[in-house]
């Protein structure tokens, strides 16, 4: 990448956040997914054509990124305050939540 190419990448900062907020929620996990953004964009910057749309590969890498924290989470059953599949797995059964407990924590 060269400086040009950077100078274009710090001055999409802007939209990569306010979209990564409007999927996140969440102002620190919208940075975190920001900054995966650039460093996945970094490791594949072969993989952009010279003359194409930075903003909008930016955007789709981040999309993706953005997808793939979600589905690691819903893997893990990670919802805010839910606990992990396997630690709820290891509790006695009269202790493991309902599936209504787990499809509440998902939706909320």
């Amino acid at each position: 990448m060269n400086d040009a190419t950077r100078t274009d990448v710090v001055e999409r900062l802007g939209p990569l956040r306010r979209y990564a907020r409007s999927l996140a929620r969440d102002d620190a996990k919208a940075e975190d997914l920001v900054q995966d953004t650039l460093v996945r964009a970094d490791k594949r910057r072969s993989s952009f054509r010279s003359g194409g749309n930075l903003r909008d590969w930016l955007l789709s890498i981040l999309h993706n990124t953005f997808i793939d924290h979600r589905r690691r989470c819903d893997h893990s059953l990670c919802a805010e305050g839910g606990a992990g599949i396997h630690q709820a797995m290891a509790r006695r059964p009269s202790q493991r939540p309902s599936l209504q407990e787990v499809t509440r924590s998902r939706v909320s």
